[in-house]
């Protein structure tokens, strides 16, 4: 019954006595075994909790500004997550937002986003083009990601105050952008590949750039938001996603990320998990007007 503290008491010099000695030996060892067990699997679940702390001081502590409101859910499949999101001040008039997902799950994924963070985070603001920021991204982890055996998709755009944003997707799921009062999305896509294979990829990246208006809302997300599936089994899609994104078009990001969680949620039920989840939505806050030249 799982009583590993039970032992019996066969007082004689037989066979049955020889029997009775054996098992309370046994039982005993089995004890001894469990307690070193627990003490390891406590002091892991105790390092797991303190590796989890650490990896949220990567996500930004920068919400709302002048220029965009933002909304963003993020949820682990443990204590530690591969998916990571970070907002950047590129300059007083520059902001970049990034959407990361390491390849597999659990400590070894967590580790990567950290290190990742810390390229970014050194290297954004020395690239105007973000394709040639993903290149040097690319190649300074590649080797470290090769020892790890995975690798990482990303998208990362720009908003200036030019009402523009420039974008780069490396590998990752659709992006999409939803015009202002329009049920309408349309996707943000460039040439691009998974970063931390190869660096012969480093010329594959490609940045685009695209007008934007006050009220456009900018929908990243991570694949285990489309990949989720219901007691059926069936996904969530991407279809399903877009679905929800449109009809909460006149909502403000906070009220659309609610909304569609709340829709993901409903179509999961109590289906266990399998992926990290994550959804940024960024809205454009006012119209971004140029500086005047001479």
């Amino acid at each position: 019954s799982g009583k590993l503290s039970s032992r019996v008491t066969i007082n004689r010099n037989d066979e049955l006595g020889q029997l009775g000695k054996s098992f309370n030996e046994m039982a005993m060892a089995i004890e001894k075994k469990i307690k070193q067990l627990k003490k390891k699997n406590d002091i892991m679940e105790f390092e797991l909790k303190t590796a989890g702390k650490v990896q949220s001081g990567i996500y930004p502590s920068l919400r709302n500004s002048d220029m965009f409101d933002v909304a963003i859910h993020h949820k682990p499949l443990g204590i530690v997550s591969g998916d990571y999101h970070d907002i950047f001040k590129v300059s007083d008039h520059k902001y970049g937002f990034l959407i990361v997902d390491v390849s597999g799950h659990g400590v070894p994924a967590a580790l990567i986003t950290m290190r990742i963070q810390n390229t970014f985070k050194r290297l954004v603001s020395k690239y105007e083009n973000p394709s040639k920021l993903f290149a040097s991204i690319n190649s300074v982890l590649v080797d470290l990601m090769e020892k790890f055996s995975c690798y990482f998709t990303a998208f990362y755009f720009c908003l200036d105050n030019k009402s523009r944003i420039v974008y780069t997707n490396g590998g990752h799921p659709s992006v999409y952008l939803l015009k202002a009062g329009m049920k309408k999305l349309y996707e943000l896509t460039t040439e691009g590949f998974f970063l931390g294979l190869t660096k012969e990829v480093n010329e594959k990246f490609q940045s685009r750039s695209l007008k934007i208006e006050s009220g456009d809302k900018i929908i990243l997300f991570s694949d285990g938001i489309i990949e989720a599936r219901n007691k059926k089994g069936e996904q969530y899609t991407t279809k399903r996603l877009t679905r929800a994104i449109v009809k909460n078009a006149l909502q403000n990001c906070e009220t659309m990320k609610t909304n569609i969680i709340q829709d993901l949620n409903s179509f999961i039920g109590k289906t266990e998990r399998k992926d990290d989840e994550t959804l940024m939505i960024v809205e454009i806050k006012k119209r971004i007007r140029s500086r005047q030249h001479s």
